[in-house]
């Protein structure tokens, strides 16, 4: 056979590469289900608590590029239901409407009801204030403050919902006040985030862990307790589990969030800790300046073919071992979901697979070398190779069934991968490359 006839065959394998390269993943976001942050807390219903609650969101509203817009959200309000429709700076329109009402159980504990009863009895104060319940310094006094006294027994409440915004919402803050919340030896509080369909897509326990910011300097308190042996009053005049206090809560999604509900818990480890007689406060309601979505994978793969010793030739031959590289790279900007990785190639019917030391003398010991540049994966070539003899594309990862011989084995004719782990994304991008051997007929 001539150099020539046996390049021109290598040039045709070389052009097969991109022939059949199956790269599936599911598009990862910024965020899993969703999250709530809890500021530290500010104490004192004076001027020195309400510059301290003022700090409270600096970190969140500069984590956006074009910072946090807040608009006056209860302007207007008046009963047990509202609506506020406004622009954000950028000319987006949001639609956010409330209710007032109470979760449907009591403490002490952890509650679990996800049963909002909209209020018709007791009252809801709107208005500016310097406190926004309880004395709980309010960081915005000229702005309306929605404070809940209703009547009717539950855990009270308020539910905040976006499913008729126009532009969808993913992420939020608003401050709280006198929302009290003791994981032992009280009722815990909580943030339930629910999708448009009204899935619940996030249960959040509100645990205060930071400190206490007073006019004396910040208050370290124990966060939990043994239960049955409380280490602190009841309505401790500290501030400590959200007595009196102010907070500024985050909520974050990955999809857009639907309405969320916020109830109150309770502090009182001696009588009365059902949160029953407990209300709650909220003011400051914020949205990220501009728009956001959260970032999502965007997956690239390259196929490319090198012999495996070019300097035994300058040409490739039948017998000759080529090497596949297949590399990966993340160019969007979101991770991609957990273990969602999954790589099928077909070999070329003009090469055999080679199963074994796929480098020789190389830092390699098995039949694919996994290689990655910032991707945050984990790669196990016992458990995340698999192979396939099927005519027809595997559909997915447990399709690839096939246990090759030893050596050259002909009749491999998909090479499966599935990574571990979340590909994360970044600058530059995070890349990944699979390397595998194979001979020339």
């Amino acid at each position: 056979m001539s150099n020539w006839h046996n390049n021109f065959k290598a040039l045709a394998i070389l052009a097969k590469t991109s022939v059949f390269l199956a790269l599936f993943a599911v598009a990862g976001n910024a965020f899993a289900g969703s999250t709530l942050t809890i500021s530290d807390e500010a104490f004192g219903n004076n001027a020195t608590g309400r510059a301290n609650a003022d700090t409270l969101d600096n970190a969140w509203a500069a984590s956006f590029p074009t910072g946090a817009y807040r608009p006056d959200l209860f302007l207007g309000g008046a009963g047990y239901t509202g609506t506020k429709t406004f622009t954000d700076p950028t000319g987006a329109s949001y639609q956010v409407d409330w209710e007032v009402g109470r979760i449907n159980q009591i403490g002490p504990g952890l509650p679990t009801s996800t049963s909002f009863i909209l209020s018709t009895g007791g009252s809801v104060t709107y208005g500016p204030s310097t406190s926004i319940q309880s004395n709980s310094p309010n960081p915005y006094s000229t702005d309306t403050r929605l404070s809940t006294s209703v009547s009717g027994t539950g855990l009270k409440a308020v539910k905040l919902d976006f499913n008729n915004s126009t532009t969808d919402v993913y992420e939020f803050g608003f401050y709280v006040g006198d929302l009290e919340s003791r994981p032992n030896n009280g009722t815990v509080g909580r943030v339930i985030v629910f999708d448009a369909g009204g899935v619940v897509i996030g249960d959040h326990p509100i645990i205060y862990t930071g400190t206490v910011k007073t006019t004396g300097g910040d208050v370290i308190y124990t966060v939990t307790e043994p239960i049955g042996s409380p280490t602190g009053a009841a309505n401790n005049n500290t501030g400590d589990w959200g007595n009196a206090t102010t907070a500024f809560f985050s909520i974050a999604s990955d999809v857009a969030i639907g309405s969320i509900i916020v109830h109150v818990g309770d502090d009182d480890h001696t009588t009365n800790n059902t949160g029953s007689t407990e209300q709650l406060g909220i003011t400051g309601f914020q949205i990220p300046a501009a728009p956001i979505t959260p970032g999502a994978a965007q997956l690239a793969a390259v196929k490319t073919v090198a012999l495996f010793d070019a300097a035994a030739s300058a040409y490739a031959v039948p017998g000759d071992d080529v090497v596949y590289s297949i590399s990966v790279t993340n160019e969007g900007n979101g991770d991609a979901d957990s273990d969602s990785i999954f790589l099928v190639d077909k070999l070329p019917s003009d090469l055999v697979f080679f199963n074994g030391d796929m480098d020789g003398p190389g830092p390699g010991t098995g039949a694919v070398l996994f290689s990655q540049t910032s991707a945050s994966l984990s790669f196990n070539v016992a458990t995340d190779v698999k192979y396939s003899n099927s005519a027809s594309p595997p559909a997915d990862f447990v399709s690839c069934a096939y246990n090759p011989i030893a050596g050259y084995d002909p009749a491999v004719t998909y090479i499966c991968l599935n990574p571990k782990g979340a590909m994360a994304n970044g600058t530059p991008f995070p890349n990944f490359t699979v390397d595998f051997r194979a001979q020339i007929k």
